[in-house]
Order: structure tokens, then C-alpha cells, then sequence
């Protein structure tokens, strides 16, 4: 009977962690619309090679920072309104999003 409790508990604690080493999904149909929008706004304001020099520095570090602006978001949103933030950060999760972004800004 105690293999079972354990059991569960190792199948439970499977479940939750796994998302967190779990590989990224393609990139979806909103959020290619969402790196289109990024970069109609960085052409109109000029912002292409600030916002390069950002998403290098940034890529490295691109999963420590969806969860800082996760750890963030009761205060975030005193400032910015929830939903566009959310999107910032499923956007930030995954690594080919950012890449694809550097891909649509490069020349």
C-alpha cells in the first residue's frame, strides 16, 4: 500500500516538473501577428538596431527573464494593462519566437 502512495506522488511530481524541461512549441499563428506588430512599430519609430542589440542580449537569458517578468506581474500591472503582458511573456518563453523576431529585423 505504500508503493502506491509513492507512486503517485512520483507520477504527480513527473507531471508538474516536466513542463519546465519540456522542449517549446512552434510558433504560433498569434504570435508570428505579434512579431509582425513589433516590427512595423521598430520601423515606424526608427528602433531596429536598439532592439537588435536588445534581443542578442537578451536570447541567452530568454527563459530567466519570462520568469522574472512572471515574479513581476502583480506590480506590472499597476503600469501596464494585463493582457498584452501576458502576451509579452508566452512570447518570451520561447526561444524561436526571438529568433524568428532577429530573422524579420536583420536587413
Amino acid at each position: 500500500m505504500k508503493n502506491q502512495g509513492r507512486s503517485s506522488f512520483w507520477e504527480r511530481f513527473k507531471k508538474e516538473v516536466q513542463h519546465g524541461f519540456s522542449l517549446p512549441e512552434r510558433i504560433k499563428p498569434e504570435e508570428e501577428k505579434f512579431i509582425s506588430e513589433i516590427v512595423s512599430r521598430s520601423e515606424k519609430y526608427g528602433l531596429n538596431v536598439p532592439l537588435m542589440i536588445f534581443l542578442e542580449g537578451l536570447t541567452p537569458l530568454y527563459r530567466v527573464t519570462a520568469s522574472l517578468l512572471t515574479g513581476l506581474e502583480p506590480f506590472a500591472e499597476f503600469f501596464f494593462p494585463l493582457a498584452p503582458y501576458r502576451k509579452l511573456i508566452g512570447f518570451l518563453e520561447n526561444r524561436e519566437n526571438l529568433e524568428k523576431l532577429k530573422n524579420k529585423l536583420n536587413p
